[in-house]
């Protein structure tokens, strides 16, 4: 189980990593170690192509 202030800790992190449109990736590459960690199986699903 996933203690409290591991959550905050996490939504922390995201919050500080910048994502306006167009770059997303460092959002997507942080949740994908989480959950490599966790031992989760995932797939990676490109919205578009060459995102402005």
């Amino acid at each position: 189980m996933v203690s409290r202030q591991d959550s905050i800790d996490w939504l922390k992190d995201l919050i500080k990593i910048e994502s306006v449109l167009g770059n997303e990736q460092p959002v997507a590459e942080y949740i994908q170690a989480l959950l490599d960690t966790a031992g989760i199986e995932y797939e990676t699903v490109e919205f578009a192509s060459a995102r402005p």
